[in-house]
């Protein structure tokens, strides 16, 4: 494995070709997650992993836009 990684080629599974903001749009728009993966061609697991980063990734957005100390308006906060 150390050396197919020095001569380049990447290792592991190749990743998920699957539109991920579409995926979380449908998700938190209200379908269910069995639904959402059959559409997608993932698994259930998958879903939620993608969904859980997506908002992990806008709650950081959040925060680093309101300075510290002060409390975020409620335009603000996206839910």
């Amino acid at each position: 494995m150390r050396r197919r990684k020095l001569e380049g080629y990447v290792l592991g599974r190749a990743p998920l070709s699957v539109d991920h903001e579409a995926l979380v749009s449908d998700r938190l728009a209200g379908m269910s997650l069995t639904k959402v993966a059959k559409k997608y061609g993932v698994s259930r697991s998958s879903v939620v992993r993608f969904t859980k980063e997506a908002l992990k990734r806008e709650s950081a957005t959040i925060t680093e836009e309101v300075p510290m100390g002060e409390e975020p308006m409620v335009e603000d906060v996206v839910v």
